[in-house]
């Protein structure tokens, strides 16, 4: 909402008594840093009449901001989902890639406050020189082409037939346990790829930020991922 704080809580009341709300969920990111900020908002939203939730997600760990929405959804069905947001735009921005992942689709009233960059939300992060560096070292080094090689040639030799392969591997590794599933037992040589690369490329996940990594090969299969969902093992060429 761009703007200081005494004007953000009469927006907000004179907003919430408009549409009828009665209900605040603030999300922040660290919760250490920000949990005092979190209290004297929700103590604001009382006494304007609010009752209030705070949740909170650490902005590099996409698991629990996929929970935080998902726990909004579950409990906010049939009422006015209004969320007050605290935190960098990476997590804003995350928030709203989970809103989407996590079903809640349209109805949502983001609200927040401070000095945003025009358009944020269709913009990169400050950190998007840091990405194109590590991509640029990632694409020139060897541990990326040996470890799309095995995969690649362990997909192929998995079974002739494509969609055997597929099914398979959808069937081992698209689980509930997503990236903490580290290995499946089994004698195909794919399985010993993922023992050796899966640990690997989690940790550049986790250390970079990232949604997920994705190995396609030419033909449009989806041979790796890190967090393994739905579309793991497709073909995005179908």
């Amino acid at each position: 909402m761009g703007t200081v704080t005494t004007p953000v809580i009469d927006v907000m009341r004179k907003m919430g008594n408009k549409h009828g709300w009665d209900h605040i969920v603030i999300v922040s990111g660290d919760r250490s840093k920000y949990k005092a900020l979190a209290d004297e908002r929700m103590q604001h939203f009382k006494e304007l009449g609010f009752t209030s939730e705070y949740k909170s997600a650490e902005e590099a760990d996409w698991p629990s901001i996929q929970q935080v929405m998902s726990e909004i959804k579950e409990s906010t069905k049939g009422k006015n989902r209004v969320v007050f947001f605290i935190g960098t735009e990476k997590l804003f921005r995350k928030l709203i890639c989970a809103s989407i992942t996590e079903g809640l689709q349209k109805g949502i009233a983001w609200l927040t406050e401070g000095t945003w960059r025009h358009e944020w939300w269709s913009k990169t992060d400050q950190s998007a020189p840091q990405h194109r560096q590590w991509l640029t070292e990632d694409v020139s080094h060897s541990q990326l082409k040996h470890a799309f090689a095995e995969f690649k040639q362990s997909w192929d030799e998995y079974d002739a037939n494509a969609e055997v392969t597929r099914a398979a591997l959808q069937k081992d590794y698209a689980t509930d346990q997503k990236d903490a599933l580290m290995s499946v037992e089994g004698s195909e040589s794919y399985h010993d790829a993922h023992r050796k690369w899966h640990t690997v490329y989690r940790k550049i996940l986790y250390d970079r930020g990232y949604y997920d990594i994705f190995f396609f090969d030419t033909k449009g299969d989806l041979i790796y991922s890190v967090y393994k969902e739905s579309d793991y093992a497709t073909n995005f060429k179908a």
